[in-house]
């Protein structure tokens, strides 16, 4: 499944009909805004040996999907699935947040918010997470979204 991944990516930045949008350096999180459900949306983790997050909320900051790359393996109980993943986002807006801590579970680390960036395509779109140059996490979504994403710079999601 990861080779599929990274050729949904590749294929994503490659598109001619593409524009990016960037929440700037202080942004914790990206909306997006889908007219359906859009199923076989897929969550991953970039990195490897620390403990990596995504939210997903609604606008109203109600999680819909809090998956981490070491659920069942020393992750808090916040998490209800782990990464990679794949889900089904539901019609309306969603709220993406990419979180990050510096070594694997451990409640004496911090999480660290991490610089959502939104690229819509011709019937993809992907949110990646950064922390300065290093990719963390992505979301691929099949699917345009029906307005430009929109981004604040509201703190990680509560209740993590």
């Amino acid at each position: 499944m990861k080779f599929g991944i990274k050729a949904l990516i590749l294929s994503a930045v490659a598109g001619a009909a593409m524009s990016v949008m960037s929440t700037g350096a202080q942004a914790a999180n990206v909306t997006l805004c889908f007219a359906n459900a859009v199923p076989n949306v897929a969550l991953g983790s970039s990195v490897e040996g620390v403990e990596n997050a995504i939210v997903i909320t609604d606008t109203n900051g109600n999680p819909l999907f809090k998956a981490d790359n070491y659920y069942g393996n020393g992750a808090g109980g916040y998490w209800a699935s782990t990464l990679p993943t794949t889900v089904t986002l539901p019609a309306g807006c969603s709220v993406f947040y990419f979180m990050t801590k510096s070594a694997p579970p451990n409640a004496s680390n911090s999480w660290m918010c991490n610089n959502p960036n939104a690229a819509l395509g011709t019937n993809v779109t992907t949110v990646t997470g950064s922390l300065a140059a290093l990719q963390t996490g992505y979301v691929i979504i099949p699917a345009t979204p029906n307005a430009a994403p929109t981004g604040s710079d509201a703190a990680c999601p509560p209740g993590y």
